[in-house]
């Protein structure tokens, strides 16, 4: 459950990377 805890995460940390890049929040 942790190693799909963490992946989860990973996968949902990179998709606000990319929303947060495509929307111009971080520079």
């Amino acid at each position: 459950l942790k190693i799909l805890y963490k992946w989860i995460v990973m996968c949902l940390d990179m998709l606000v990377m990319n929303l947060a890049e495509m929307t111009g929040i971080y520079s």
